[in-house]
């Protein structure tokens, strides 16, 4: 083939093959030609003498090979290097910035768990002194343990780290600390738009809690929400739903507990709190907003609270936040639920619907 023999005849065979991966992305529009380029690249990184993992593991990402990914991981992770053990982590980082998270989540279930080893079971049974004469027949009892290999607990535990790393938590909350270290948001800025706005001008009340969600996406700061209560209280409607996801923007990330949080908007069939249609339809929203392209611990409670309901502001909700919680998956069942309530006669449910498909 031409391109491989022009690669490995240059001077510079890395910098080659970097610049046929960036004009493959660039330039080569027809899908079936572009894999053919990128798996032929993967092959000549694979004879160099030193691979450059990370290109490679990006080449295998659009390839949409999780398989090959994996093996590469396993074998920098059961490495005694610890450069390498530190390469598998940066390329953990590396692929989570692409947010594939159907992909990510493939590659960490085919990272093999590390062996363990069954040790010989420990007996134990009633001696008797002389003289003494059993009153029953006595069965030893047996208990199996299992020992790690000392080179599997360090796979281990670099298992554990890159799982971490791969189902984004570890970005995520790398993210949330900066965002909330670093927030430079003025409150009397809020406070001054509050009071120059006219009590009784819904655009204006819209805009204000627009204003407060956007400033503070993503640093869990809802100060001027708490403060504020008795006006928040005055949104109506559709107004309401947008104010209940506004909390889906400030807490974004907030995976751990982003539930508890949205729990007194939530509808009751799903915990336990309850109220308006349009601030149940905002919190579902908003649970999707947390736990956008991350939404594995998320994505049932989403999908039981659209079947149990029949309100169409709520399947809004639902639709919204499952689309977003379930980005990317391809999951075929969150589809046909999505699917059934777009085929209602609910056009505010509709479309939604279409939206989240």
């Amino acid at each position: 083939d031409k391109l491989e023999e022009a690669i490995t005849k240059s001077d510079n065979v890395q910098g080659t093959l970097s610049y046929c991966i960036n004009v493959s992305h660039s330039f080569v529009n027809r899908r079936e030609y572009r894999h053919e380029i990128l798996r032929l690249l993967v092959n000549v990184y694979q004879k160099l003498a030193s691979p450059d993992y990370l290109s490679i593991c990006q080449c295998l990402m659009f390839l949409d090979e999780p398989q090959g990914v994996a093996s590469i991981l396993e074998k920098l992770l059961r490495s005694e290097s610890k450069d390498d053990a530190l390469l598998a982590l940066q390329i953990a980082f590396d692929l989570v910035e692409n947010e594939h998270q159907a992909f990510l989540m493939s590659v960490g279930d085919h990272l093999p768990a590390p062996k363990t080893r069954p040790v010989e079971a420990s007996t134990t049974q009633n001696e008797n002194t002389a003289g003494d004469v059993p009153m029953t027949d006595e069965t030893p009892s047996q208990t199996t343990e299992y020992e790690t290999d000392p080179a599997d607990a360090v796979y281990a535990e670099r298992l554990t780290k890159v799982k971490g790393i791969l189902s984004g938590e570890t970005s995520i909350q790398l993210t949330l600390q900066f965002l909330y270290s670093h927030n430079k948001s003025d409150l009397l800025i809020l406070k001054t738009i509050k009071q120059s706005v006219e009590m009784r001008n819904s655009v204006c009340h819209s805009a204000t809690i627009y204003a407060n969600a956007i400033m503070h996406a993503g640093t869990t700061v809802d100060t001027f929400l708490r403060e504020n209560l008795d006006w928040l209280s005055r949104a109506t409607n559709w107004a309401k739903f947008s104010a209940t996801a506004g909390l889906g923007v400030i807490h974004r990330g907030h995976l751990q507990q982003g539930r508890s949080l949205m729990a007194p908007y939530l509808p009751q069939g799903g915990a336990g709190g309850g109220g308006s249609p349009y601030s149940e339809g905002g919190a579902l929203y908003a649970l999707g907003l947390i736990h956008a392209n991350h939404g594995e611990g998320i994505k049932q409670f989403l999908r039981d609270s659209l079947r149990s309901t029949s309100v169409e502001v709520i399947q809004h909700g639902a639709c919204l936040g499952l689309g977003l919680a379930s980005l990317g998956t391809a999951d075929e069942d969150i589809y046909d639920d999505i699917k059934s309530v777009l085929y209602t006669d609910s056009a505010v449910a509709g479309e939604a619907a279409g939206i989240s498909m």
